[in-house]
């Protein structure tokens, strides 16, 4: 664990290092899932309906939920190294003894998701071609079914009751319903009142507004570029949006590699 200390401090500076080691030490649930699959969304609902329920004046995006000396359980949200090409963290080790809330989205969306935000918002592709960027192993299609494979392998071989699995689909047609079986996982006793306001909070036409007012004032919550629509958090939402934005060829190739994804996640061809 020292070493992985030493390197984090290394690689990203002592300030955010030091916070994200006392983060993992001392989260209760840590929500896990590759970029793109509506993270920043269920951040915004959990933070709203736990400020809410508790009377907490405000809670920051960027404090990951960590509500440190009150007696509410504290939520790290985690990428699990889904962001770095060669990271040397063990996330699975790490959160090994964390009860995980695992948020999932068919793949084939992650990546189309992942090619605007890389160029527009991350700034971390230069390149304009969605074919190229689909199957490159260190960006594309292929590291994200790796990654889900790997945390479905893990998940498999958890105690019943230590993670749920909670599916982007799934929180487009009902994210009440989502949310409350998250707040039942996490044993929060959250009234439907709140839970209902939060899901009109987080809705999609009003992150956009948020988004673009800047009223949250986090990184997350803020568009690249005002002019440009694919540089938003809240760019599309939309399930099988790839079909709109690929070629047959590109779509072939992605449902051909999808036949390597875990059958657990239950995403079809």
């Amino acid at each position: 664990m020292i070493r992985k200390i030493g390197y984090s401090i290394r690689k990203y500076g002592i300030k955010s290092s030091i916070f994200n080691f006392l983060s993992i030490l001392t989260a209760d649930y840590v929500v896990v899932s590759f970029q793109k699959c509506g993270k920043t969304w269920l951040r915004l609902m959990l933070a709203q309906a736990i400020s809410l329920k508790y009377k907490i004046r405000k809670i920051h995006l960027d404090l990951q939920l960590m509500t440190w000396f009150r007696p509410i359980p504290n939520i790290l949200i985690s990428h699990a190294g889904s962001t770095k090409d060669n990271n040397k963290l063990d996330f699975i080790k790490l959160f090994q003894k964390k009860k995980i809330i695992f948020l999932v989205r068919d793949p084939r969306d992650i990546v189309v998701s992942l090619f605007h935000g890389s160029r527009t918002r991350d700034k971390v592709y230069s390149g304009n071609n969605v074919s190229e960027f689909i199957r490159d192993k260190n960006s594309g299609f292929p590291k994200i079914i790796n990654f889900l494979n790997t945390w479905a392998d893990h998940l498999g071989k958890r105690k019943k009751g230590s993670y749920i699995i909670v599916q982007y689909e799934d929180m487009k047609k009902d994210a009440a319903k989502q949310l409350g079986r998250i707040f039942e996982f996490m044993n929060i006793d959250m009234p439907t009142a709140i839970i209902q306001d939060v899901v009109g909070y987080g809705s999609f036409q009003n992150m956009r507004k948020l988004e673009m007012s800047g009223k949250i004032k986090d990184y997350r919550m803020l568009p690249g570029d005002k002019k440009d629509p694919t540089s938003f958090r809240t760019r599309k939402g939309k399930i099988g949006g790839y079909k709109d934005e690929l070629s047959k060829k590109d779509i072939a190739y992605l449902n051909s590699y999808m036949k390597k994804l875990d059958a657990r996640y239950g995403y079809k061809i």
